[in-house]
């Protein structure tokens, strides 16, 4: 009977001291509104069937404080743990799981809701961000209930709490649509950060990365930064762990043994486990980078808008110099703006692009004024060599920050800074960098070489010269055609025609000799006129000479010297030069230069008085004296021809032989007067510099007044090419002699002081005659006789005998 009320006590005891987490909350006011939503939404039964828990109950005050009406059962789940927890037991930082489950959200098994316990403190802590005012309240032997003083909200989204806490960061992946995926009902694990992820690139990088042709590179790595399933830093091992990020690439997570530090990809986590509905977040202190994403050549012309130019690149066959492993390339890099296809032929499209691309990094540091620089440009005008690019570098003002001014080609200025990428160095330049044009094209322009295109038509020589590949043009100056004088004249008449030709074609070098070839060099090239050509960049004066083959025949003064250097054409190159270059078997004589200036006067003379036929003008240097024909409108023409001597005395007096020794002399200004021979022996002509540039010419004897002008000059390529022809406004005349082959002047002056001379002697002498035929009549003896005898008297008492005298 005993053993039986024993068992009956047993059985009843447990069923009178069990309680519930609703017995509890009922005996106590404060959770009123508690057990009202609990009724309202039915979890009663549910949870008075629970075999154990831990419940976070919300007091009356927190439910006022939240404002939220619609307590739904999910919410209240949220608050009830599946299993007994002591607060002794929670850590910093644990994540827990809730009743609260959302099938799919954190992995394919049903998984519930995390809560986490946070600024834990003894007996203190919080879970999510309610505190917890009473902890531990008992219900039963696997129940405890801890009273919070806030409802405890369900996490949202992962892509809600990144737009929550990373703004930024959200509007990226709002771009890449990487929010839609973390919208989804399956895990993820995304790392935020207060940095902005594109806050490590340059202004390029980031024009690319925010335009459309860097949409997957973005998207990449915003994809990144998201894993696929929940990764939670409390349950993770100590140790380093590789995950799988959504673009498919690895990242790598490392947490040391006592879990206070973690990394991400070396990166520091500065705060772990943000919930969220669908996985959970990681703030870090910078955000880790997808280390396939590489920018290069290509993306960053992308992002300095030269869109067009990189489309024109790939269109053309060219896009292999944008590739990554592409470099040591300069890169010419026009925007969109400046980049009109219609103003570029189709067939010379891939010529242009490729003469954008420049051999070898050059960055500002490296380039020198006047540089030039090779080019992907490959001329088969030039035989297929390398088309140059001339650049001009500005001098740097040492008292601003501002940078050199640098331009390629004729108008092309850099704009910006240099930017440097896998060994390429890429300018931003303002325009379009033109070709270089044909020959034609390039020297019309020049007003400098105005005379030279002019004798180019003349000569029929522009088209030989235009069809040339690889030609070096030494261009004489419009000066030079000047300081050549009577030549040019000869050159560009009808007669000269041929001679023309060959000394434009003397003039053109047969390979391209830039400014550097010639520099510290002698080089002798042939020419077009299949001549040789002596090119002297090694002298004493350091400059760069151009001259004939020296064979004892060309002066200094005939060297032509190179003015301006490096004008580059479609065939070649042009160099500026100041003297025209006569080649050796071009024989320009008296005759030629007379014809050239249409001296027919003056070659009729000397053809009447027989002079050409007794001089040879090819073996002897003589300058000729030619008058214009003009010059003999004030001459009776007619009368001088029919005298025959006066004629030819006139044709001897207009030619000087050499005489001085001094070769070459018209090139040198004179200085006061000179006089020179002429072939008229009695007569000499006096040369006188009058002021810089011009001279005047009289015969020796004659006034000045009687003179004429030189008006042009020119020397002969014969001989030893001291002769010339000058061109004077006025005929010379010999001076009229008189009496002792004197002019007439002299000879009158001379007469007339002899007839003078003559009648003072025979006045005197007859003085004379008469003084003496007067005394001897009137018997005066001369007193000097006289004076004779005493003298003899007195000699001879003193040599007597003294006696005698006595």
């Amino acid at each position: 009977m005993k053993l039986i009320l024993l068992q009956l006590l047993l059985y009843f005891i447990p069923v009178h001291c069990y309680k519930t987490i609703i017995d509890v909350l009922s005996e106590d006011s404060k959770f009123s509104t508690l057990i009202m939503h609990l009724q309202y939404t039915r979890l009663i039964p549910m949870i008075n069937n629970l075999e154990g828990g831990t419940f976070f109950a919300p007091d009356n005050s927190a439910f006022e404080c939240c404002g939220r009406e619609d307590i739904t059962r999910e919410v209240l789940l949220y608050h009830l743990l599946p299993r007994k927890y002591i607060s002794t037991e929670l850590e910093e930082g644990q994540v827990i799981e809730t009743s609260y489950v959302r099938p799919g959200f954190l992995g394919k098994d049903p998984i519930g809701q995390k809560v986490k316990i946070s600024e834990k403190f003894g007996s203190f802590y919080r879970v999510n961000e309610a505190i917890v005012k009473e902890r531990d309240i008992f219900v039963n032997y696997n129940t405890t209930i801890n009273v919070i003083n806030r409802v405890l909200e369900p996490p949202p989204f992962v892509s809600s709490v990144v737009k929550h806490l990373d703004g930024k960061l959200y509007e990226l992946m709002v771009r890449t649509q990487v929010d839609k995926l973390l919208s989804k009902e399956r895990p993820f694990t995304t790392f935020i950060s207060a940095k902005y992820l594109l806050d490590r690139f340059n202004q390029v990088e980031n024009k690319y990365l925010n335009s459309p042709y860097g949409f997957d590179d973005l998207k990449q790595m915003v994809q990144y930064l998201v894993i696929s399933e929940p990764v939670y830093f409390d349950s993770l091992e100590p140790g380093e762990t590789s995950y799988t990020s959504e673009s498919g690439e690895k990242i790598h997570i490392k947490v040391t043994a006592n879990h206070k530090q973690a990394t991400v990809n070396g990166i520091k986590v500065l705060k772990k486990d943000v919930l969220a509905a669908n996985g959970v977040l990681h703030v870090l202190d910078d955000l880790p980078f997808a280390d396939s994403i590489v920018f290069d050549t290509r993306k960053y012309l992308l992002g300095l808008n030269a869109t067009k130019f990189v489309s024109l690149i790939d269109q053309y066959d060219l896009g292999h110099y944008l590739d990554p492993h592409s470099s040591n390339i300069t890169i010419l890099a026009p925007t969109n703006e400046v980049i009109d296809e219609d103003d570029i032929p189709n067939n010379l499209k891939k010529q242009w692009l490729s003469y954008h691309l420049i051999q070898g990094a050059w960055k500002p540091t490296d380039l020198l004024d006047r540089t030039l620089l090779k080019t992907e440009y490959f001329s088969s005008l030039l035989y297929n060599q390398s088309q140059r690019m001339v650049v001009r570098v500005g001098k740097k003002d040492e008292n601003s920050d501002n940078l050199k001014s640098i331009q390629f080609g004729s108008h092309s200025k850099v704009i910006g800074k240099d930017m440097s990428i896998n060994g390429n160095v890429i300018y931003r330049i303002s325009d379009p960098v033109d070709l270089p044009p044909d020959i034609f094209t390039r020297l019309v322009v020049d007003l400098e070489l105005s005379t030279f295109i002019a004798t180019l038509y003349v000569s029929g020589v522009i088209e030989d010269i235009k069809q040339s590949k690889a030609i070096t043009l030494f261009v004489p100056t419009n000066q030079a055609y000047k300081n050549l004088g009577l030549v040019s004249r000869y050159l560009v008449s009808p007669a000269g025609k041929l001679d023309l030709q060959t000394v434009l074609r003397y003039h053109v070098a047969s390979s391209v000799l830039y400014y550097q070839d010639l520099l510290d060099n002698i080089l002798e090239v042939t020419t077009l006129s299949d001549e040789s050509l002596i090119i002297d960049g090694k002298n004493n004066e350091g400059k760069i000479w151009i001259h004939a083959p020296d064979e004892g025949l060309t002066e200094r003064e005939e060297y032509g010297v190179l003015q301006k250097s490096d004008m580059l054409v479609s065939n070649g190159v042009v160099h500026k030069i100041d003297h025209i270059q006569i080649p050796n078997h071009v024989n320009i004589t008296h005759h030629n230069l007379l014809s050239g200036i249409n001296a027919n006067l003056m070659q009729d003379i000397l053809k009447r008085t027989g002079v050409l036929d007794e001089l040879d003008f090819e073996k002897e240097d003589y300058f000729i004296l030619a008058p214009t024909d003009k010059a003999f409108d004030s001459i009776n023409l007619e009368k001088l021809l029919d005298d025959k001597d006066r004629l030819k005395k006139i044709a001897r007096l207009h030619i000087l032989p050499k005489s001085t020794g001094k070769k070459s002399w018209f090139f040198n200004p004179f200085f006061g007067e000179e006089e020179f021979g002429t072939l008229l022996e009695q007569d000499k002509i006096v040369v006188r510099q009058v002021g810089k540039s011009n001279m005047m010419i009289k015969v020796k004897g004659q006034p000045y007044s009687e003179h004429a002008r030189v008006l042009d000059m020119g020397r002969v390529s014969t001989g030893d090419r001291t002769g010339g022809v000058l061109e004077i406004d006025s005929v010379l005349f010999p001076v009229v002699r008189g009496v002792f082959g004197l002019p007439w002047i002299w000879s009158a002056l001379i007469i007339s002081l002899l007839w003078i001379a003559s009648f003072i002697l025979l006045i005197m002498a007859g003085f004379i005659v008469f003084k003496k035929y007067k005394r001897s009549r009137d018997g005066y003896a001369a007193i000097i006789e006289a004076e004779a005898d005493d003298i003899s008297e007195e000699e001879r008492s003193l040599l007597r005998p003294q006696s005698i005298r006595e």
